[in-house]
């Protein structure tokens, strides 16, 4: 939206987009005090005459010296003739003239990327909570390959709280690490493994026995992108005991 004040503080361009952006047709803003119209834009709660008498000032200072706090881009709240409330960019500029400064206005709504953004940040929270909270331990690791396209090693990327407490591997000691870093003497067989997901998306499932933490542990890893492994550990220790006694 594209709004133009004259020297006298008169709005003398109103674009279709500005009457898009807040209903209001350009029949009742062209010749009318800029200030007047900006009330009509404002939250009926804010509009006073102290307002009023603020807003006027404050653009004819614009109109007169042709710099202001107020001059650049800033983001902001309008009431639209519908009575909605939109976010928007508004970006004010002057334009010197022989008769002093006109006072220009590009303005966009950003209402949507405001609220998605918003959403996003919610949706963040909650699988954040869930992810550091949920009883399986998840890692997210990067593979690493040698000059012959073989999985030599792989690199932590992220890991849960749990996971900490099912594998024994401390979070502040694996992110940025590699497991052979951490783990000087793993199963090469097992990094092709895990290497192998990464690279086909063909996910892995399979159950071990920590002799370490004395726990039954079930491990699914599957391919969230390419040259990338997602694992999941769950403790099973209690199935395996029930599926014992049911044996015996």
């Amino acid at each position: 939206a594209f709004t133009l004040v004259n020297e006298q503080g008169v709005v003398i361009e109103w674009n279709p987009a500005s009457e898009q952006l807040t209903g209001i047709p350009a029949s009742e803003v062209l010749g009318q005090f800029v200030w007047d119209v900006q009330l009509r834009v404002t939250s009926p709660e804010q509009v006073t005459p102290e307002i009023r008498d603020l807003m006027r000032h404050r653009i004819q200072s614009v109109l007169e010296t042709g710099s202001s706090p107020l001059l650049g881009t800033y983001e902001t709240e309008i009431k639209r003739a519908d009575g909605k409330t939109i976010i928007v960019t508004q970006k004010l500029f002057t334009i010197k003239t022989a008769q002093g400064f006109q006072l220009g206005t590009i303005t966009r709504d950003i209402t949507l990327e405001r609220q998605t953004q918003k959403d996003l940040k919610v949706s963040e929270e909650r699988y954040r909570s869930l992810f550091e909270n949920m009883s399986e331990g998840f890692a997210l690791q990067e593979i690493i390959q040698d000059e012959s396209g073989r999985v030599m090693d792989f690199r932590f990327l992220v890991a849960n709280p749990a996971y900490e407490e099912h594998t024994g591997q401390k979070l502040k000691e694996i992110i940025g690490h590699t497991i052979r870093e951490t783990m000087p003497n793993a199963d090469q067989a097992m990094i092709e493994r895990y290497g192998n997901v990464a690279l086909t998306g063909k996910s892995l499932d399979f159950e071990y026995y920590s002799k370490t933490f004395n726990r039954h542990i079930r491990v699914r890893s599957f391919r969230p992108q390419p040259n990338q492994f997602a694992s999941i550990f769950e403790d099973i220790t209690e199935r395996k005991q029930m599926e014992e006694k049911l044996r015996e």
